[in-house]
């Protein structure tokens, strides 16, 4: 199986990273998370003061340009043309680490965006394909998951398949006592009912279908999810193609 193009500009993108950190050193590459860090800080101090969303905002955005600027205004006082700053061997492997840890960071925050993006709504399925089979994605999965950010895969798909499921496969299906139990739950009822959320749904709008109030209650109850899990493999398995005679 060929590698993700995901996994590839991530790997990268690391070792870009890893030179550019290499070149800088040590003392340089702490500049730009130092600068965030601190724009973070300001922001959050002058939004607690003042309850102004869009200037703490302004801060957060402006403030690394300046601050960072200031920095390296700082650092290169007592450097000249004459004069370039040395750079040991353990400044430059500090701050390839550094550099490749950060910004590495900043990668990943990407995917989280992209899967949370409803991208097969706008025509980039590939994309949302690609980045879901990735092992960077992986590296996310379970925190967003556990953040509630996404449900977890195996209940959108079960709640895809609720919404989905043909007919005949529906009758196949009706004696099991899991899925009578399930499609027997009233809260569950009101959720597939909603023409929005099945589109939601099928479209894999994550963004609609986490601003559903009814879906993150579901989504809240321990044993709800263990039966909808408990459901989602047999439906899986009563969607698949029949083989040919």
């Amino acid at each position: 199986m060929n590698m993700p193009v995901t996994d590839t500009v991530f790997l990268i993108t690391l070792a870009l990273l890893a030179v550019r950190g290499a070149c800088r050193g040590f003392l340089r590459t702490l500049v730009g998370p130092m600068a965030f860090l601190a724009s973070c800080g300001l922001s959050s101090a002058w939004l607690a003061l003042t309850h102004k969303t869009f200037e703490s905002l302004l801060i957060l955005l402006i403030g690394p340009l300046v601050i960072g600027w200031i920095l390296h205004l700082c650092l290169r006082k007592n450097v000249t043309p004459n004069n370039p700053p040395k750079l040991s061997l353990l400044s430059r492997t500090s701050g390839a680490i550094i550099t490749m840890a950060w910004g590495g960071a900043m990668a990943l925050l990407v995917v989280a965006i992209l899967i949370i993006l409803p991208l097969k709504s706008l025509g980039l399925g590939d994309i949302a394909r690609d980045v879901q089979r990735s092992t960077t994605y992986a590296l996310f999965k379970k925190p967003l998951q556990a953040w509630r950010i996404i449900p977890p895969s195996e209940v959108q798909e079960c709640l895809s398949g609720l919404c989905g499921t043909p007919p005949k496969t529906q009758a196949s299906l009706a004696s099991d006592q899991d899925i009578q139990a399930l499609m027997n739950d009233p809260r569950l009822q009101k959720l597939l009912a909603d023409p929005a959320t099945q589109k939601a749904i099928k479209e894999g709008n994550i963004p609609a279908l986490m601003a559903n109030p009814d879906l993150l209650k579901l989504a809240q109850d321990p044993a709800l999810v263990t039966r909808m899990l408990r459901v989602y493999p047999k439906i899986k398995e009563a969607r698949k193609p029949s083989p040919a005679p």
